[in-house]
């Protein structure tokens, strides 16, 4: 684990569940480290945040996929799914949530920003934020194991956009850590059982 920036307890959500989002950059392990945690937490809930298979929305937004499609399925998913998790006090995992939609790259056109803008007014606000991060060589070659799939291709001839997308997390992040818990890891080198380890433990100083 590399830090924890956090703006303190009081300003955390008050509601009975939690929301916690995992963002970074493609091929960085966030699937697989929720995974892990999952193991030992079978009753929290995990969310899949983009492009989902198993809801009309989410296919939806894998056929068309854009800024304004991806923030569309993301507010759905907000409403049936996480918020009344979130009510009925689970822990809900979410795999992918608005900042890594904003951080690809045609999301930079400014109606884009500003369709971002007004999407995270109504959106639930999560509790705490792990940006999981690895190396650009090391997602690289994570992506050539994987099946192939466009993202992972656009990646693969334009490996700057990996930096790119990496910067702007950073940076976003580590300004809303004003207001919210954001926690880094580092998949490059720690093995993901010791990453699952930790942040059960973080997640437990939250729920």
């Amino acid at each position: 684990m590399q830090k924890i920036q956090s703006a303190g307890a009081d300003q955390m959500n008050t509601s009975k569940g939690k929301l916690i989002i995992f963002e970074g950059i493609n091929a960085a392990g966030k699937t697989s480290l929720i995974k892990r945690v999952l193991e030992s937490r079978p009753d929290w809930l995990y969310v899949k945040g983009q492009g989902d298979k198993n809801t009309s929305w989410g296919r939806f937004a894998r056929r068309h996929p854009s800024t304004f499609t991806l923030l569309l399925e993301l507010l759905i998913t907000n409403l049936k799914v996480v918020r009344p998790a979130i009510k009925a006090g689970k822990t809900v995992l979410h795999d992918r949530y608005f900042f890594s939609i904003m951080a690809f790259c045609t999301a930079k056109r400014w109606y884009n920003r500003l369709l971002g803008k007004i999407f995270w007014l109504v959106l639930i606000k999560p509790d705490m934020i792990f940006l999981v991060d690895v190396s650009t060589k090391k997602a690289i070659w994570r992506m050539n194991q994987e099946a192939a799939n466009p993202f992972h291709n656009l990646y693969l001839l334009r490996p700057e956009l990996i930096e790119d997308e990496r910067t702007f997390l950073n940076q976003v992040l580590t300004q809303i850590s004003e207001q919210i818990i954001v926690v880094w890891l580092d998949t490059t080198k720690q093995s993901r059982d010791d990453l699952a380890r930790e942040t059960l433990r973080v997640i437990g100083g939250v729920t």
